[in-house]
């Protein structure tokens, strides 16, 4: 999935490029993390 420009350049003016790159990569393993549990059909504790 690709993210709009416009939102792109609005996390610029909030975020140092470290930050964005930060945020980018929490994304990245959270859906990383999301997919491999799905794939493994994985049950969440309680």
């Amino acid at each position: 999935m690709q993210v709009e420009g416009a939102l792109v350049e609005e996390l610029k003016r909030h975020l140092t490029p470290e930050a964005l790159v930060q945020l980018t990569l929490t994304i990245a393993v959270a859906n990383f993390t999301n997919r491999f549990n799905d794939a493994l059909d994985t049950e969440l504790e309680s």
